[in-house]
């Protein structure tokens, strides 16, 4: 992973609190005898040290300190800090970054005792390493001084990324040669976050779970360059040439056991062939559609976007009697989007979202939870993971701590086991993880999850 350190944002952020300050804004100026500013101004309280956002809204200066004392009054004493709410999808990817190995804090404006308490009231303090914010009497205030503070206690910026929703998060972090990933849920606009500088945005808890797990990409023209060179490649590799496809013409009845590439991954396949409808995704030459096919499921779907891939699993069916059940289908990367909920009861997808773009991976999984039924059976195989020690003895570079291009194709997105059920948590829970190895290899490093939806 890029990141290993993830300072959040609270106000915004982490938690919704926009109605208890925005109530208390309103309080003070209603005690000071002053115009309430309009809703959309009333945000702009959201974010900043108070004294600032006081000063945005037009309080004159000599008020300020009194405003101060009037919205506190309220906000502590009169219940504004309970009129909050943690954003729906947070608890599951602070659970999921934990699991990753990711070190997380909070770096707010919020003075640190009452962050530390609000965090506590919804029972995310333990998810936090530190938990940083301003000081009462004002010596630390501003988010820069926060952040300052913070990486002295984090050990240094490296490896460190701040998550906020407004501008203030992003020149704070800036300011500390920090990246900061802008979230577009919160009270700063999209347009705001990109003016301030953001180095990315995501618009959801989910989405931001992905940027940061997959070491703090996103969907760029690098991606869809790699993209386009997998395909190109898989279509050429697994295409059956006119020699292969006579001598597969030879085989009888039950040689299709020999399509798999291993025991265990056989067995897998074949494990479906109880359900109704199942979906062999990044099929190549199908041997997981004819197995489930063979092993009695009457409808199979086996898609690849390689061309070259789809034609060799369809004549496969054919060769081995199940093309009335096995439907081979040539489509688009993103063809699982088209795809209508709960359409599958099964799905196999082996050695697909390791050799694929992580951004593309992410998509799998997410879409693949939305197209299975509750109670499906989904199975993920994935390579062994590459230690740095282990590519440094093959020669290898790992590219982001994870990528393995050779001659120019993505061959390898290397994860731990921890980093992938992290991946699959918001969507998936791991039934079991099996290892095997394919002939030849003496240990069982590569990886079979059999997951169930969330």
């Amino acid at each position: 992973m890029r990141y290993r350190n993830v300072i959040f944002d609270l106000d915004g952020t982490l938690t919704d609190s926009g109605e208890g300050i925005k109530n208390s804004a309103v309080y003070a100026f209603e005690q000071l005898g002053l115009p309430v500013p309009e809703e959309n101004e009333l945000r702009k309280m959201v974010g900043p040290p108070l004294s600032v956002g006081f000063s945005v809204l037009g309080v004159p200066e000599a008020q300020i300190d009194e405003a101060v004392r009037l919205y506190r009054a309220r906000y502590n004493e009169g219940g504004g800090k309970y009129e909050n709410r943690v954003y729906d999808g947070i608890g599951d990817c602070l659970n999921a970054l934990k699991a990753a190995g990711f070190r997380l804090f909070v770096g707010t404006s919020k003075p640190e005792s009452l962050a530390k308490e609000i965090l506590a009231g919804f029972a995310l303090a333990s998810y936090f390493d530190y938990i940083a914010g301003a000081t009462w009497d004002g010596s630390r205030q501003n988010k820069d001084d926060v952040l300052a503070y913070l990486l002295t206690v984090i050990g240094g910026a490296d490896g460190t990324v701040m998550v906020g929703d407004t501008h203030y998060d992003v020149r704070g972090a800036h300011a500390r040669s920090l990246p900061c990933v802008g979230v577009t849920w919160g009270y700063g606009t999209r347009k705001e976050l990109q003016t301030a500088g953001a180095d990315a945005l995501t618009d959801t808890p989910e989405e931001l779970l992905t940027y940061l797990l997959w070491g703090g990409t996103d969907m760029n023209e690098q991606t869809n360059r790699d993209n386009e060179a997998l395909i190109a490649f898989w279509d050429q590799a697994l295409k059956l040439s006119d020699e292969d496809r006579a001598q597969a013409g030879g085989m009888g009845p039950e040689d299709y056991m020999m399509l798999a590439p291993a025991e265990k991954p056989f067995l897998a396949a074949q494990s479906l062939g109880g359900r109704s409808k199942v979906l062999d995704y990044g099929c190549g030459i199908g041997w997981a559609a004819i197995t489930a096919a063979k092993a009695g499921c009457k409808d199979v779907t086996a898609v690849d976007p390689a061309a070259g891939a789809v034609a060799s699993a369809s004549f496969l069916a054919e060769v081995f009697g199940v093309s009335d059940r096995v439907h081979a289908e040539h489509v688009p990367a993103d063809w699982l989007k088209t795809v209508p909920e709960n359409t599958y009861d099964g799905l196999i997808s082996i050695n697909v979202l390791d050799v694929v773009p992580p951004e593309v991976a992410a998509e799998i999984v997410r879409e693949a939870a939305r197209v299975v039924t509750k109670d499906a059976v989904v199975i993920f195989g994935l390579n062994y993971y590459m230690t740095p020690e282990h590519a440094a003895e093959k020669g290898e570079e790992l590219v982001d701590g994870c990528r393995v291009y050779q001659d120019g194709v993505l061959r390898l997105v290397s994860r731990t086991d921890a980093e992938w059920e992290a991946i699959f948590a918001p969507y998936f829970s791991v039934d079991r993880l099996e290892y095997y190895a394919w002939p030849g290899e003496e240990e069982e490093t590569r990886r079979l999850f059999f997951l169930r939806r969330n």
